[in-house]
């Protein structure tokens, strides 16, 4: 159970990572879109 506990939590920590990624680059993205 442990094993198990501990890689959900290693899988949440990467994909908030690319979450964090992927809302950072959005929001370049937008600014980039409104100085044009």
């Amino acid at each position: 159970l442990k094993t198990i506990v501990g890689a959900l939590i290693q899988s949440v920590k990467k994909l908030s990572d690319v979450m964090i990624l992927t809302v950072f680059c959005l929001a370049v993205f937008a600014l980039i879109g409104l100085q044009l």
